[in-house]
């Protein structure tokens, strides 16, 4: 059990952590940006987005993109 997101990152770590290191867990990435000896003192927490919606993402803006290219012409 973990008590603060910071202990939960140290766990997924598996040792002293440091500026920079990075983890992900359950479609979330964990940033290390600050730390105090072994302690963290500040991370980022991003959702990751999935492969296949990223690569749906990256298709429908190029559809878009594409559209209104051709509207201007």
């Amino acid at each position: 059990d973990y008590h603060t997101v910071a202990g939960f990152v140290f766990g997924l770590l598996g040792r002293a952590p440091e500026v920079g290191d990075d983890v992900s867990h359950d479609g979330m990435r964990f940033d290390v940006l600050e730390v105090d000896g072994s302690r963290i003192e500040k991370l980022a927490v991003t959702f990751e987005q999935r492969r296949d919606q990223r690569d749906r993402d990256d298709a429908e803006r190029d559809e878009l993109e594409a559209e209104l290219f051709d509207a201007d012409n």
